[in-house]
C-alpha cells in the first residue's frame, strides 16, 4: 500500500514524538547522573583527605587520580557504560605504571612465554600494595554513582558521612571542619537535584514551565546563599564556647591531648590536672613534636634542680625534618655507648667548628621528674663526670652519646637521680661571626638541616628574602631574622588557633595568628633561616630557670643563705614553666651558633671580654618590613561586607526587572469601594493558593484572567475541576461584585482551596 500525504505526514510527526521521546528520557538519564557523580566525587575526596593521616601519600594521590578520572569519563554520557567502566580500569593502572615508575617493556626479557609472564608478574608486583586501596575507592564511587538512586538511600549515605567525620573530628586529634561543611554542602546539592529530576519526571510541563524561566527559582536561591555567606564572612571570629567531646572524653580518662588545631596544646605527654577548667594543656617538657600548635596553662611543679658555674639552657633534644605540622627526629646514626664516666664525649667530624672559642662550664643536675631516656646539658657537651650513686647494679647500664645531635641519652633500668657534666659553651665573639662567608656548597653533611616541605607557601619565602636583604653576612642573616620575629610578634600561652587557616604550621604562624609561643617563634625562625640558605636546626630543652634571689618577692626579705656564691655556683630551681624551645645556625668554622628568637625571652651566652664591634647593619623594627599579601586600609571582612551588599542591590534589581509586572500591578491596582472582610479574605487566600501552585508546577500565564486559568487546568488537570468551578464564581463576585459573601460562601471557598492544596501537593 502506497502511504498518502496523511499518511507520510502521520509517519513523519510519529517519527519525530519518537525521536523527541528518546532525547527527553536521553536528558533525564544524563543530567542528574552528571551532578551526582561530581557531588559523590567531592564526598570521597574528602575521605581521602582524612585518610591522607594514615595512607602513604603515593596512595592518596593516585586515588585522587581515579576519582577524577572517573567523573570525567562519567560525564560523558553518550559513551555506552561498559566501555567507561573499562577506560576508567585501564587509565587507573596506566597511573600506577606511570608515577611508581616501574615500569618495563616487553624488549627487556628474552622471548618465550616464561619471560613475559615474569616481566607480567613484575610489573603488576610494582603497583602492590597501592592498587588494591587505589581499586577500593574507585569501586565504591562506582558503587554510589549507580546506587544512589532513592531519596532514602541519599539520606542514609548523607547522615553516614556526616556521622563519620563528626565522631573523627569530635574524638581524635584530627580537624574535619572543612570536610564536614563540603560534605554537607554536597549531600544538601544532591538532595536538591533528586527533587528535580523527580519533578522532571513525574510533572513534564510544569518542568518545561520552569526551564523558560529558570531566574523565578535561581533568585531566590543565589540571594539566600550570599546573604547566608556574607553574614559567615563578616561575623567575628569567636574561640570555642563548649569543650571538645575529644577534650573531654581525654579529660575524663585522665589523658592528656595532643594539639592539633584543635583546643589543646602541643604536649602530649603532660599530665592534665583533674581540676583544669580550661581546655588547655599544661606547660612542660614533651616528647612527640610532630603536630606543634594549640595552647596551654603554666604549670609551675619542678622537674630539676641544677648547680652549675654559669647560667645557660639546658639542652635535650634536636629534631631537624619540619614536615609542614611539626618536626620529627632526624638520623640517629654514629651514635656511641659510653663505657665509662669520666669519658671524653667525640666531636661530630662532619661540622667544622675549628674557630669556636669556649668556657668550661661544671653543671650538676638532681632530678625531681625523670625524662627518660633524655639527659640534659649546657650548649657544648664535653664529657659526663658522675652517674647517680644510688644505682648499684652496673651490669646493665648504657648511656649513649649521638655526636651528630649533641643528645646524651640513658639507657639503664631506672633514671639517675642525679649527674654531672661539663660543657665547652660557646663564646659569641659577633665581630668575628660577622667575617663568615656565605656557603657556597654546603655538602651532604648540612643537607637535612636546609631541606622544607614542597607545599610550603612562597609568600614565607619572600618574607625571609625581605627581612635579610641587607644583611651582609650569614650571621646578620640570623640576627635579622632572630630580630624581626621577638619584636614583630606577640608571645601568647593560648594564641587564637582559629585564625590560622593555612596548611602550614609556620606560614599560619606568621601572616594569620601572629602570635604563639616558643614552639611557634622557633619553629619560624628555622624556617625563615633555611629559606635563605642557613642551615638551621630546632632545638628543645628547657630554659635557665630560677634562683633562690630570683625566686623571691622583692618586697620581701632574703635570706643570707640565698646571697652565698659558692666558687661562682649557684642552684637554678627549674620547672615546667620553663620548657622552651630554640634554634641553632650553623656557621662555618665556628659550628652551631644558638640563637634565640621568642619574643620577652634571653638566651644567656659568654661573650668576649672586649666589647664587640657594632654591627654593620643594625637591625632596628623599621629596617625591615614584612612581605606580606596586599592590604588596604580597610579589613578584609570590611570589603567582602561591601562586595557582598553591591552584589545584593544587583540581584535585587535584577528580581525588580524581572518581576516588573507583578510589581507594576502590585502598585498600581486601585482599590475599589470598601468591601466586607469575607471578599477581602476569598480574594486574598485565591491569590495565596495561585502562589502555592505555581510553586507546586502550575503556573499562571502572565496574561491569563483568573477564568482563563481555572478554565485551562480544568482541561489540564482533570482532578482539580469540581473544586476549581466551585472556587471560581466565589472568587469572583468577592472581588468584582459590590456584594457581600455570605458566611456559608466563605467557609465553601475556603474549602474548595484548600481541598485544592491539597490535591496539589
Amino acid at each position: 500500500m502506497i502511504p498518502t500525504r496523511k499518511n507520510r505526514k502521520s509517519s513523519a510527526g510519529l517519527s519525530t514524538s519518537v525521536t523527541g521521546i528518546a532525547s527527553v528520557k536521553e536528558e533525564k538519564r544524563s543530567w542528574p547522573h552528571q551532578l551526582n557523580a561530581l557531588f559523590i566525587g567531592l564526598i570521597l575526596v574528602q575521605f581521602i583527605i582524612w585518610f591522607d593521616e594514615y595512607w602513604l601519600k603515593d596512595t592518596v594521590y593516585l586515588s585522587f587520580f581515579a576519582i577524577g578520572l572517573t567523573l570525567v569519563l562519567e560525564l560523558l554520557t553518550l559513551v555506552p557504560a561498559p566501555v567507561r567502566v573499562l577506560l576508567q580500569l585501564v587509565g587507573i593502572i596506566a597511573a600506577h605504571f606511570i608515577w611508581l615508575e616501574g615500569f618495563l617493556p616487553w624488549s627487556y626479557v628474552a622471548d618465550g612465554m616464561a619471560g613475559r609472564m615474569e616481566l607480567l608478574q613484575y610489573n603488576l608486583g610494582i603497583m602492590d600494595p597501592f592498587i588494591w586501596y587505589v581499586l577500593a575507592v574507585w569501586a565504591i564511587y562506582g558503587s554510589l554513582l549507580r546506587g544512589l538512586t532513592t531519596q532514602y538511600r541519599l539520606f542514609c549515605f548523607i547522615l553516614f558521612s556526616l556521622f563519620a567525620f563528626a565522631i573523627m573530628d569530635s574524638f581524635s586529634p584530627l580537624q574535619l571542619w572543612d570536610q564536614i561543611a563540603i560534605v554537607l554542602g554536597s549531600g544538601l546539592c544532591m538532595l536538591i537535584v533528586r527533587h528535580y529530576a523527580d519533578l522532571q519526571k513525574k510533572h513534564p510541563v510544569s518542568w518545561q514551565a520552569m526551564l523558560r524561566k529558570p531566574m523565578r527559582i535561581l533568585l531566590p536561591i543565589v540571594l539566600t546563599g550570599v546573604i547566608v555567606l556574607s553574614a559567615g564572612f563578616a561575623a567575628p571570629t569567636l574561640s570555642p564556647v563548649l569543650t571538645d567531646p575529644y577534650t573531654a572524653w581525654q579529660h575524663a580518662k585522665g589523658e592528656p591531648v595532643g594539639g592539633s588545631g584543635k583546643t589543646e596544646g602541643s604536649n602530649p605527654d603532660s599530665k592534665v590536672s583533674e581540676t583544669t577548667k580550661k581546655s588547655n594543656t599544661k606547660s612542660g617538657y614533651s616528647r612527640n613534636d610532630e603536630k606543634l600548635g594549640g595552647g596551654f596553662d603554666y604549670s609551675f611543679e619542678p622537674v630539676m634542680t641544677v648547680t652549675s658555674s654559669a647560667k645557660s639552657y639546658w639542652r635535650g633534644e634536636t629534631k631537624s625534618n619540619y614536615t609542614g605540622k611539626g618536626w620529627k627526629k632526624g638520623s640517629d646514626e654514629g651514635d656511641r655507648d659510653l663505657t665509662g664516666f669520666n669519658t671524653e664525649l667525640p666531636k661530630y667530624s662532619g661540622f667544622n667548628a675549628s674557630k669556636l672559642e669556649t668556657e668550661e662550664v661544671v653543671q650538676r643536675f638532681a632530678m625531681l621528674k625523670p625524662h627518660k631516656p633524655i639527659l640534659f646539658g649546657a650548649k657544648g657537651l664535653e664529657r659526663m663526670v658522675d652517674e647517680d650513686t644510688s644505682v648499684t647494679s652496673k651490669e646493665n647500664l648504657r648511656i649513649t652519646w649521638i655526636p651528630r645531635e649533641e643528645e646524651l641519652r640513658w639507657y639503664a633500668p631506672g633514671y639517675p637521680a642525679s649527674y654531672e657534666v661539663v660543657s665547652q659553651v660557646p663564646i659569641i665573639d659577633e665581630a668575628a661571626l660577622r667575617k663568615v662567608p656565605f656557603l657556597t656548597n654546603p655538602g651532604e653533611e648540612l643537607q637535612p638541616y636546609l631541606e622544607l616541605p614542597r607545599i610550603l607557601p612562597d609568600r614565607v619565602d619572600k618574607l625571609a628574602k625581605e627581612i635579610v636583604k641587607d644583611a651582609k653576612n650569614p650571621y646578620d642573616q640570623a640576627k635579622a631574622i632572630e630580630t624581626y620575629l621577638s619584636i614583630t610578634y606577640a608571645y601568647n600561652p593560648k594564641p587564637d588557633v582559629a585564625k590560622a587557616k593555612s596548611y602550614d604550621f609556620v606560614d599560619g604562624f606568621l601572616f594569620e595568628m601572629k602570635e604563639g609561643y616558643c614552639d611557634y617563634f622557633s619553629t619560624a625562625m628555622a624556617v625563615l633561616s633555611r629559606s635563605v640558605g642557613l642551615p638551621a636546626r630546632w632545638v628543645k630543652g628547657y630554659a635557665s630557670g630560677t634562683t633562690p634571689i630570683e625566686s623571691y618577692d622583692i618586697r620581701g626579705t632574703v635570706p643570707p643563705e640565698a646571697l652565698a656564691d659558692v666558687d661562682g655556683e649557684r642552684e637554678y630551681t627549674v620547672r615546667n614553666s620553663d620548657a622552651h624551645s630554640w634554634v641553632e645556625i650553623y656557621l662555618e668554622g665556628y659550628g652551631w651558633i644558638p640563637f634565640e628568637p621568642t619574643a620577652g625571652f634571653s638566651m644567656p651566652l659568654p661573650m668576649p671580654e672586649e666589647t664587640a664591634v657594632t654591627p654593620e647593619v643594625e637591625e632596628t623594627p623599621e629596617a625591615v618590613t614584612p612581605v606580606v599579601e596586599e592590604t588596604s586600609a580597610w579589613p578584609k571582612a570590611a570589603w567582602i561586607s561591601v562586595a557582598a551588599l553591591l552584589l545584593l542591590l544587583a540581584l535585587a534589581g535584577a528580581a525588580a526587572y524581572f518581576y516588573r509586572d507583578a510589581i507594576a500591578e502590585k502598585l498600581g491596582a486601585k482599590r475599589g469601594p470598601a468591601q466586607d472582610r469575607a471578599n477581602q479574605r476569598v480574594v486574598a487566600e485565591f491569590e495565596r493558593y495561585l502562589r502555592f501552585a505555581r510553586r507546586k508546577g502550575y503556573p499562571r500565564g502572565e496574561h491569563e484572567t483568573a477564568r482563563e486559568t481555572v478554565a485551562r487546568w480544568s482541561r489540564e488537570y482533570s482532578w482539580l475541576e469540581k473544586d476549581l468551578l466551585a472556587l471560581l464564581p466565589l472568587f469572583e463576585k468577592a472581588k468584582y461584585s459590590p456584594a457581600v459573601l455570605s458566611d456559608e460562601e466563605l467557609h465553601a471557598a475556603l474549602g474548595s482551596i484548600q481541598s485544592l492544596r491539597t490535591a496539589m501537593k
